[in-house]
């Protein structure tokens, strides 16, 4: 098992993930879209988090995600685990 107790297949230390060499990649355009969301209160928060597009991060949040992705290719065609989110986590607010 690895460190979050998932069990890995006995040849995992032969890909790339293993090694590291799997990244994940931010793509700082708003305009970028994998799977656009139809909830309201979901797509207000996004366009606040891109109206601050290539800016620092705002001092009240924690965290800001930014368009993050990370795609895979599974028997030739790519897999999105992560679909180019885009939100903040303000301090001293719950996340789960």
């Amino acid at each position: 098992p690895d460190a979050m107790g998932v069990k890995k297949s006995p040849w995992y230390l032969f890909t790339p993930a293993y090694w590291g060499l799997s990244t994940a990649h931010i793509n700082d355009d708003p305009n970028a879209v994998i799977e656009e969301s139809k909830d309201e209160d979901v797509l207000a928060e996004e366009a606040v988090s891109k109206s601050r597009t290539n800016q620092d991060m705002d001092g009240r949040n924690a965290i800001e995600i930014r368009g993050l992705t990370q795609t895979f290719t599974r028997g030739g065609k790519p897999f999105h685990a992560v679909k180019a989110p885009w939100f903040n986590v303000a301090k001293n607010q719950l996340f789960a």
